[in-house]
This record gives C-alpha cells, structure tokens and sequence, in this order.
C-alpha cells in the first residue's frame, strides 16, 4: 500500500488454478455485485508469451483494475485499487 497527499493505493496479489476466462469473468462478477462498473478491458499477450486480460473498474472517486495472466504453474492475478484524494482548493475534473 501506497499513500501521498494525492492518492492511497494498495495491490494485492494471488494465484489461482483456474484459467485466465474464468478467473476475471469471476472477479467481474464480485465487483459488479459490489457496486464496482466495468469501464474497459483489454486482452493482450505478455512478453514471455503468456495471454492476459485486464479490467478496469470505477466506483465514486475509487478505480480498480483488474489484471489475470495465465502462467507455467498456475494464473497470476493482481488487483489494484486507487482513490484519488481532492483537494478542497481544486476543481472538480469536467
């Protein structure tokens, strides 16, 4: 976990046996039932060859992304959360 006057942001990461399709159509499923919207995904194969998809999520002024990447042993998922601290003398982005 991160902290600066501007932003707290925390990544967590685990591994799982089930594929890459499965893995972040369950982590779709989770941040949806929590309030969380889909704003973008994107497939893409990694530089050691192993096929990945991301997904990015906002929720008010927090944003999570999402990210599954098949390996040799087992799929590697790491989520990371951002919420991006407003200064009271700044304006809102339009």
């Amino acid at each position: 976990m991160i902290r600066t006057p501007e932003v707290t942001a925390a990544k967590l990461i685990y591994f799982t046996e089930s594929g890459v399709d499965p893995t972040i159509e369950q982590a779709r499923a989770f941040m949806a039932q929590n309030g969380w919207i889909e704003k973008g995904s994107e497939r893409f194969v990694n530089p050691q060859g192993f096929r990945g998809v991301w997904s990015d999520f906002g929720k008010g002024d927090d944003v999570c992304r999402a990210t599954v990447i098949e390996g040799a042993a087992a799929t590697h998922v790491a989520l990371t959360v951002a919420r991006v601290t407003r200064s009271p003398g700044l304006s809102q982005p339009k």
